[in-house]
């Protein structure tokens, strides 16, 4: 979601994904919703509002479309309320602000579970969470998430200062290089299809075409059919075919 180049066009493709999908869908799909809040927050704004309907039909009615959902988020407290109640396991690893620790109590309130893990969720250690299911799984137990084995898209990079230190290979082309080339084949285009452009273009041929005009004129002229001037030399033939190819 991070390469689309506004939030704008990035609600315009959820809301479009999120409307197909529930209208289209006809098998088993399972959704990670990563960055939930992009799509479940609540807002004044139009268009997140019609973005947070069109989720909130996927989670509370998904099911009767062979849709599952998880959403994952650092900030609890920032998912619309609706939502949150429609999950039926929750995995809270460690969270410190009080707004999403509000959050999750919510949500244990809700399902009328036990508010001992709350004191704990600040002093979780790094992968550590607590696993409820009170009726999915029937659980509640502490657990070490494993480190996932495939990419990980989403990890911190280990050298920070890579792009000081590795060298760029020849082949390799600067981001503002590629900008450069591909301005100046915007302006090529543009100039190619500018009508005063061609119009100067054709005007040059023009005149080039001319001046080889005259100089096969002057080159095909015989010596013996040049007249004699006063002073011997004869130029007067000459001066006569160039008059006649400027004319």
């Amino acid at each position: 979601m991070s390469r689309f180049e506004s939030e704008a066009a990035k609600k315009a493709f959820l809301l479009a994904f999120a409307q197909r999908l529930y209208l289209k869908n006809e098998n088993p799909l399972h959704l990670f919703l990563e960055e939930a809040t992009t799509t479940s927050r609540r807002s004044r704004c139009a268009t997140r509002r019609r973005l947070l309907r069109a989720w909130e039909n996927i989670v509370r009615r998904g099911r009767a479309r062979g849709l599952g959902m998880t959403i994952i988020t650092q900030r609890s407290a920032a998912v619309a309320k609706m939502v949150l109640t429609q999950v039926e396991t929750l995995f809270a690893m460690r969270t410190t602000g009080p707004q999403d620790i509000a959050a999750i109590e919510a949500w244990i309130q809700y399902h009328q579970g036990d508010r001992k893990i709350l004191s704990t969720l600040a002093g979780l250690a790094d992968g550590e969470a607590w696993v409820w299911s009170p009726h999915f799984l029937n659980t509640l137990s502490r657990h070490q998430i494993r480190r996932r084995e495939t990419f990980d898209s989403g990890a911190t990079p280990k050298n920070i200062r890579a792009a000081d230190t590795r060298h760029r290979r020849p082949s390799q082309t600067s981001t503002s290089q590629r900008c450069r080339n591909a301005w100046r084949r915007r302006i090529e285009k543009a100039k190619a299809d500018d009508p005063r452009e061609l119009r100067k273009e054709l005007r040059a041929r023009q005149a080039g075409a001319l001046d080889g005009d005259w100089r096969a004129a002057i080159t095909r002229q015989p010596e013996n059919d040049r007249e004699a001037g006063p002073d011997g030399r004869r130029s007067g033939a000459a001066v006569t075919v160039i008059a006649r190819s400027m004319r």
